[in-house]
């Protein structure tokens, strides 16, 4: 049976495969596609791929990883590892599938990912791009950012890089690139970059972050409504009324 990677490469190729012989209505090739797969159920087993992202953070380390990858159905998530003098040695650490956590100044990181609609007909319908949104400090920083193209984009771009990581700082978020193609994101050389950023030019994600709901000024309710603040205020109720409320 094909190992995690090979099973990523082959089931992005033949959604690839599929789509082109049915445009151009090769009826016997499809037959021998299918044909294929009975042949080779092991091979045929490998039917869908699904991305994964997570943030990764140590306990008194000033920096928080990001990190992107794919799975061929059931398989294990591993990620690729970045040069420890980009990262700290933080994409050694083992996956725990978090969205949140806190680096050593205080600042908490989140993120959010998805994917785009997937279609069941076209050149790359099945393997669409994935993004994610982040926020730094309560602070949105990116929205819907791309991480991985999708297989259409591949072919049109001949290879957009995929984003493998992003190693964020107080001064600068570091961007790691591995090439497109068939053999990303589990081959191929890394590439980092830095860029500039000032979280002061961002303002706080009211909407990801709102505030809770105003709490009453204080003391306890009657069941009619009115607050206890003064009892002999409140309204009469029986002895029956009574028992039915606890305060």
């Amino acid at each position: 049976m094909a190992n995690g990677s090979q099973q990523v490469r082959l089931i992005r190729s033949l959604t690839d495969e599929a789509a082109l012989l049915i445009r151009s209505t090769q009826a016997p090739a499809i037959i021998a596609l299918f044909l294929g797969g009975l042949i080779y159920p092991d091979t045929a087993r490998a039917d869908y791929v699904k991305p994964h992202a997570e943030v990764v953070c140590q306990k008194g380390v000033n920096a928080a990883l990001i990190r992107f990858t794919l799975t061929a159905n059931e398989d294990p998530i591993a990620y690729r590892q970045l040069p420890a003098h980009i990262d700290n040695g933080l994409s050694g650490t083992r996956t725990l599938g978090r969205a949140n956590c806190g680096m050593a100044n205080g600042w908490i990181i989140r993120i959010r990912h998805g994917e785009k609609q997937p279609f069941a007909y076209g050149m790359g319908g099945a393997d669409p791009a994935a993004f994610f949104s982040l926020w730094v400090a309560q602070r949105k920083i990116l929205s819907r950012k791309e991480w991985k193209p999708g297989q259409e984009t591949d072919y049109r771009d001949h290879g957009s890089p995929w984003l493998i990581g992003i190693v964020i700082r107080p001064d600068r978020p570091t961007y790691c690139y591995v090439a497109g193609g068939v053999d990303a994101p589990e081959k191929g050389n890394i590439s980092c970059r830095d860029e500039a950023f000032s979280l002061s030019r961002y303002k706080v994600d009211r909407i990801e972050y709102a505030p809770p709901p105003r709490q009453p000024s204080g003391g306890r309710y009657h069941p009619s409504g009115a607050r206890i603040g003064n009892a002999h205020h409140l309204p009469k109720i029986s002895a029956p009324e009574a028992r039915r409320y606890r305060f």
